[in-house]
């Protein structure tokens, strides 16, 4: 089964499955439902699955704001279709019988097809350019989860926040088939800023666990734009988004470590290209020369501009 490219295509894709669920012997919409999302009606597990079920529904309806004023309000007269199918207000779930009220008359179903179709040919909200987006980000917030949990810098609100977001994320991507990559990845995007947000707090200057979580998911979301075949390109890639010097080695060291742990294939086939963007020693995955730990406030200038002093001092020794 394909995944489904946007959010009004998982949102269609689910409606389609539980109609055919009804009509294969379940005797009651409630029962449909439950075989769809393989949990019981009054269980924490579908009442997770359903609530993901209406945020497809409203990013269905922030989509369709990109579209023309035209098929947006033609398309927006079936929204209460689409919202009654998925939250039943007037149906009892559990009413049993041979001949069930309609979830969603075949035209609105069809209709949705449609505006699926329109959203996913002329809007950028749809899966990520980048056909391993997937397994990118589940390389990515498993390392993710790993780094934030570790951080004993970062305050324990926004510590426990982040794990509960990227959590959520990470199941969103075990049920990608269901909810589709798009929306997994708007998830992802949203604890994103989260993280942006808080690392730019005044109090958060000089958190190496915050900083380092930063550049971690800007990486992440340079190698899901697709644009990147190579670690030089994902370098310059952050570096264009926070406009960063080429000479930041402490900022090359995280991105190259992400870039391991997210496409270790591509360091296999040599996708890194040494002549095309040279980085500092020990940034490159698996070298041996890894360059120090900057201290706080501290640039690679002004490490390069110890090492010289060090280096005057034994000169004179020699003398």
């Amino acid at each position: 089964m394909a995944r489904p490219a946007s959010s009004a295509r998982a949102l269609h894709d689910i409606l389609e499955r539980v109609i055919e669920a009804r009509s294969k012997g379940n005797s009651s919409w409630s029962k449909a439902w439950a075989s769809v999302f393989g949990a019981g009606l009054t269980t924490p597990e579908f009442a997770r699955a359903h609530a993901e079920t209406t945020v497809l529904l409203a990013e269905t309806v922030e989509d369709m704001q990109q579209l023309s004023a035209e098929r947006r309000a033609r398309y927006e007269s079936y929204l209460p279709a689409w919202w009654t199918a998925v939250v039943r207000p007037r149906q009892d779930w559990a009413a049993e019988g041979t001949a069930p009220t309609p979830l969603l008359a075949p035209s609105d179903l069809d209709h949705l097809a449609a505006c699926a179709d329109l959203i996913e040919d002329g809007t950028s909200n749809v899966a990520p350019a980048n056909p391993h987006s997937v397994e990118i980000l589940q390389r990515g917030v498993d390392y993710l989860l790993g780094v934030v949990q570790e951080a004993g810098d970062i305050p324990a609100t926004v510590r426990e926040q982040l794990v509960a977001d990227f959590r959520h994320v990470r199941w969103l991507l075990d049920h990608v088939d269901t909810y589709g990559v798009e929306h997994a990845t708007r998830a992802f995007e949203r604890t994103s800023t989260r993280v942006v947000t808080a690392a730019a707090e005044p109090s958060a200057q000089g958190n190496q666990g915050l900083t380092t979580v930063m550049f971690t998911v800007l990486t992440i979301l340079v190698l899901l734009l697709g644009a990147a075949a190579d670690l030089a390109a994902v370098v310059e890639g952050v570096h264009n988004i926070v406009g960063l010097g080429a000479g930041d080695a402490s900022v090359h060291e995280i991105v190259a470590e992400v870039y391991e742990v997210c496409v270790p294939e591509a360091l296999e086939e040599g996708a890194f290209d040494h002549e095309r963007f040279q980085l500092p020693p020990g940034s490159e995955p698996g070298s041996p020369d890894s360059p120090r730990e900057l201290g706080p406030g501290q640039s690679d200038r002004s490490a390069h501009d110890d090492n010289s002093e060090h280096t005057e001092t034994v000169e004179e020794g020699d003398r």
